[in-house]
């Protein structure tokens, strides 16, 4: 499954890498402001240490739209491809009658594939690098990690349904960076085999395989996987019975030392035998949908637990969940987080803030926008903002491992209106910033970056 055949030019990867103009703004007082979305909407922050990781992953995905770019050039109607590309990703069209993005057939779209991974990257890699933290902090890695670093094996890694790879990219990095003598070998699985020359160019492997094979999951991804990452399509495609029973018998299945672990801090951390049957030494989830409730239901009745990353005192949040064999208890971890996450307010919680207002944190205090600090101020979508000196405090909090259960039927009622009162005010954010978007640029007011950015 490694990945073969020879990559794009420096001089096409350099020309590709000016469609990233104006997503990545320069650091300034040891911050920094990037952009997820297309038109640039959304402001994010991050350190100048996440400013250096975005860095590097605008270079690995312009080399990825140097290959869209020669695949349409190679087209006889490469041209209209593009512009039909751009529209399927902005329009979405099979949104109106699906509950998918896109579908599959849109997926194999080479315009398409050009505008995903342009758009998709940051929001991939940011948002696996905060889950991938989450767990660090709660001990799901280290141990496995450093068994493979006492036997010398790889670190083997799925990306399940992962598309051109950005996941797999996130992990690879944060191991170079807490793991530098464990050597990862990363694969991706998913049933659109267009992604295959992107994950060549991305330097992790590909096979074709449908999120339904359980069975066929271990021989498709080369053998025994130690982690693994189901990207973004646990609520689409993996919310049945089918796929929560092979998960299930997965995760429980044999493993070394042949018994399951009392903890998340007792993992079985044994290197990988190839060609061993042996169970992963865990299953992030990432994804967008914060209410999971049915699929939690089903893994639960399936002996699987699942574990939230994200801090829940906001309202019940399911994005990012670390799924661990039925023997591992819910316990606390010992040692508090230090710090904030690299990449703050990922995935964003700007929503959450009529709910937590007023109630734990008092009238004028935002909850915790990542679970690992306080907040120095927002701005109306609830994205941080600097603090004076280019610094903010944090205040260390103690990671905390919740098992997760169905809240009773009136703080669901309650749930659901604030839901509905955030969304009100969303709209009203939306449209005062429209307003003074239209404002701006009457006034011929730019924004940072280049007049032909993103």
């Amino acid at each position: 499954m490694e990945p073969s055949g020879a990559g794009p030019s420096a001089e096409a990867i350099a020309r590709a890498s000016r469609t990233f103009d104006g997503v990545l703004c320069a650091v300034e007082r040891g911050r920094c402001t990037y952009y997820q979305d297309r038109n640039r909407r959304w402001p994010f922050y991050t350190s100048a240490r996440g400013h250096a990781l975005l860095e590097r992953l605008v270079g690995e995905a312009a080399r990825l739209v140097a290959v869209a770019d020669a695949q349409l050039a190679a087209a006889v109607d490469g041209e209209r491809l593009r512009r039909e590309g751009e529209s399927i990703y902005a329009r979405k069209p099979n949104k109106k009658s699906e509950d998918v993005t896109w579908s599959q057939r849109e997926y194999a779209h080479a315009g398409l594939q050009r505008e995903y991974v342009r758009f998709k990257s940051v929001q991939r890699f940011t948002e696996t690098w905060a889950a991938l933290e989450r767990a660090h902090a709660l001990g799901a890695l280290g141990a496995a990690a450093d068994a493979h670093t006492r036997g010398g094996g790889a670190c083997r890694v799925a990306s399940l349904g992962g598309g051109p790879g950005f996941e797999l990219l996130a992990l690879r990095v944060f191991f170079e960076h807490h793991f530098p003598s464990v050597r990862v070998q990363a694969v991706s699985l998913d049933l659109a085999t267009e992604w295959r020359p992107y994950c060549a160019a991305l330097g992790v492997g590909y096979a074709e395989w449908d999120v339904r094979d359980g069975a066929g999951l271990l021989e498709r991804a080369g053998g025994p996987i130690d982690f693994a990452i189901v990207s973004y399509v646990l609520h689409h495609y993996m919310g049945t019975e089918e796929c929560a029973a092979w998960l299930g018998a997965w995760l429980n299945g044999p493993s070394p030392p042949a018994q399951l672990a009392a903890s998340v801090t007792e993992l079985p951390s044994c290197p990988t035998a190839l060609g061993v049957a042996c169970a992963p030494r865990g299953v992030i989830v990432c994804g967008r949908d914060e209410d999971l409730r049915r699929e939690c239901e089903l893994l639960a009745r399936a002996r699987v637990r699942a574990v939230r990353l994200i801090d829940q005192r906001g309202g019940r949040d399911d994005r990012q969940l670390l799924l661990l064999p039925e023997g591992a208890a819910a316990t606390a971890v010992g040692a508090p987080l230090q710090a904030e996450l690299t990449f703050e307010n990922v995935p964003f919680e700007e929503h959450k803030g009529g709910r937590a207002r007023g109630r734990a944190y008092g009238g004028g205090a935002r909850a915790p926008e990542s679970g690992c600090g306080w907040a120095q101020g927002a701005d109306q979508r609830g994205h941080k903002r600097p603090a004076p000196d280019g610094a903010e405090p944090h205040v260390a909090l103690r990671a905390r491992v919740e098992a997760l259960a169905p809240p009773p039927a009136d703080e669901f009622a309650r749930q659901r209106e604030a839901r509905l009162a955030a969304a009100r005010e969303r709209q009203a954010a939306l449209l005062r910033q429209r307003q003074e978007e239209e404002r701006g640029v009457r006034g011929g007011h730019v924004s940072c970056g280049s007049a032909d950015a993103l």
